[in-house]
């Protein structure tokens, strides 16, 4: 089996031994090099060529978002991950401008780390975004709620709207949601598990098998850790908790659109 070999660049040396215990449980992947700088970090890349790269946002002489643009330069191919203590959105939209693949925040869940890594390896890389459609700033992105509470949905649809975004369509069983979904092709899909007939867990596969691209955030009472991880290795964006508040679900809502409006800004 090949393996899958990760530089992680970061300063703080427990993160970086964490991330070598928990990564070195996996068949295929293994923590090829560490660096604590950006300097470092670089001159490893060049020299053991690892196939995706972990990188810390705040580096003790350069700062992150710099040092992706330095390892994009060397490498166009460079497949990195963002990870920071301190997320915010003006540093989440600059990291996805200069090429990053994903944008995660500390403490990361060990599940969502990995899913992340393999979502990562098997995307296609992308150009950094040097130009924007005008109307992609203020799109709205068109949401699919799927959610046998015709009450949850309704909420959901009032938060949609705070946050910027649409409601495209609206179901209450993993039938009508698939069915909508291959008709809306919508930007974001909040996914409940527990559902009038179907489960949730089947439409996300069934979702991933003929969309890899289109972010899937599952909402649900759930709170078994094996369902998490399940739906994490399946290819979910998130994982929420109910009930969720107002706050989380506006700030994970925002969070979304702005990965979506990144890639509805890329030139043609």
């Amino acid at each position: 089996m090949a393996m899958t070999q990760v530089l992680v660049v970061d300063d703080v040396a427990v993160f970086r031994y964490m991330t070598r215990q928990l990564l070195g449980r996996e068949e295929d992947l293994e923590v090829v090099a560490e660096a604590a700088s950006s300097k470092q970090g670089v001159e490893l890349y060049q020299w053991c060529k690892p196939d995706i790269v972990l990188l810390d946002l705040h580096l003790p002489d350069v700062d992150g978002i710099e040092t992706l643009r330095r390892l994009r330069q060397l490498d166009p191919q460079a497949r990195v991950v963002m990870v920071t203590a301190a997320p915010d959105a003006e540093h989440e939209q600059a990291a996805y401008g200069a090429g990053a693949m994903a944008f995660l925040s500390k403490p990361v869940n060990a599940a969502r780390l990995i899913a992340e890594i393999r979502r990562v390896l098997e995307t296609p890389i992308q150009e950094p975004v040097t130009a924007v459609r005008p109307d992609a700033l203020t799109a709205e992105p068109g949401v699919l709620v799927v959610d046998d509470d015709p009450i949850v949905r309704k909420v959901l649809e009032k938060l949609i709207g705070e946050a910027g975004g649409r409601l495209a369509a609206g179901a209450g069983t993993a039938p009508g949601a698939w069915k909508l979904f291959q008709k809306h092709d919508p930007d974001l899909v909040l996914l409940d598990l527990t559902l009038g007939a179907g489960y949730g867990l089947d439409l996300l596969r069934d979702i991933r098998k003929v969309n890899q691209a289109v972010p899937v955030v599952v909402i649900t009472s759930d709170n078994r850790a094996s369902t998490a991880r399940q739906a994490l290795s399946l290819g979910a964006s998130g994982y929420l908790l109910k009930p969720v508040s107002r706050e989380v679900t506006i700030d994970m809502l925002r969070k979304q659109f702005l990965k979506v409006r990144r890639q509805m800004a890329v030139s043609a």
